[in-house]
């Protein structure tokens, strides 16, 4: 066995030739033959799963019967349709004191309203009165809606009274003038 025989060789590096032209970088002339192998595999498959979809799109008969479609003209923006500007005049009332109402009914000049907090309100002359309250306190965020309730609609009824529909706790009837 000779002395170099489980040595390597260390290759050596050429030498650089420093020019202003810019040099072309070598590439392999061949490709490796894994990275022939894949190529050939990919064509396969695709050949193998576009092959027969292209062959029944273009073979087969589609069961939908396409229809035209045309639409009219959209009405002209006149009469009850014409825009304007009125909710731009509006005042917001209340701001900030009263807290996610939904719903609001009316008897009379008076209005009633729910809070997020299960209080309903009675707005009269544009002061406010907590007319009943629907849950267990204590109530003021959003975590206490469950047990404090959340009214989300309230109507008048036919006898006068409120009925107001909660999102936790239930239908309620509130008489408007003692609040039970």
């Amino acid at each position: 066995m000779n002395e170099t025989d489980g040595l390597r060789y260390r290759r050596l590096n050429r030498p650089q030739i420093i020019t202003d032209e810019p040099q072309e970088p070598e590439y392999k002339a061949t490709s490796t033959y894994s990275g022939r192998v894949f190529r050939v595999t990919l064509l396969t498959l695709a050949a193998f799963l576009l092959l027969p979809l292209l062959g029944a799109i273009l073979l087969l008969e589609s069961p939908i019967q396409p229809q035209y479609l045309s639409f009219s003209e959209p009405p002209l923006m006149s009469g009850c349709l014409e825009p304007n500007f009125k909710l731009r005049q509006a005042e917001r009332l209340f701001e900030g004191q009263l807290v996610g109402p939904e719903s609001i009914a009316n008897i009379g000049d008076v209005l009633y309203t729910g809070t997020a907090d299960g209080k309903i309100l009675k707005i009269q002359d544009g002061n406010m009165h907590i007319l009943a309250t629907l849950g267990q306190p204590p109530c003021g965020t959003r975590d206490d809606e469950p047990t404090c309730g959340r009214p989300l609609g309230i109507r008048v009824g036919p006898n006068g009274t409120l009925f107001v529909a909660d999102a936790y706790l239930g239908l309620f009837e509130v008489n408007p003038v003692t609040g039970v």
